[in-house]
């Protein structure tokens, strides 16, 4: 959202200087053949599907912490197992932990209600009943939570219409 507001809106100095394109979450196959080629480079053996698959499913296919928790498994004499990967997750958690209190300090009550509410449940339902309820607000007012949380790159709204939390470091910090 800031990145297309700095060559969407008039009054910005970019306006209009370059041809926007919207990239998508690279796909999870992507990953996999990316992560076996650096695998059998690493450890001269191939990575097994299920490391693979608990890394995307932590990191929720987000480039930033991909590249973070592979870095950190990549630093291993061995192949990393299950375990291994969720403590490495773990310990990005703890690294971020300064970064997402700021972050959620500047949110309001409403917002905060919000990004907990999408970390248990994805939806595309925000103006639901049920939603509304989870949240404990009215429709105006989670309508301008959503304005801000999406101004500010806090959600996203993936191909399927569901509502996410962007930085699935958070979500994973506010599962705790």
């Amino acid at each position: 959202q800031m990145l297309e507001a700095m060559f969407t809106e008039k009054s910005r100095p970019f306006y209009k200087m370059c041809h926007t394109m919207h990239i998508k979450r690279i796909e999870s196959i992507h990953y996999h053949m990316h992560l076996e080629e650096l695998a059998k480079a690493q450890w001269s053996a191939p990575i097994p599907q299920s490391i693979i698959e608990v890394i995307i499913r932590l990191t929720e296919r987000h480039p930033y912490y991909v590249n973070k928790l592979c870095y950190a498994l990549w630093q291993l004499p061995i192949l990393p197992t299950d375990e291994d990967v969720v403590a490495a997750w773990d310990n990005i958690i703890v690294e971020e932990e300064s970064s997402i209190v700021a972050v959620l300090t500047r949110m309001s009550m409403t917002q905060k209600a919000v990004i907990n509410q999408l970390t248990i449940e994805p939806t595309s339902a925000l103006g639901s009943k049920r939603f509304l309820a989870l949240v404990n607000l009215a429709s105006s007012t989670m309508r301008t939570a959503m304005r801000q949380l999406q101004k500010d790159d806090m959600v996203y709204q993936d191909e399927d219409g569901l509502w996410h939390v962007l930085d699935p470091c958070l979500s994973a910090y506010l599962k705790k």
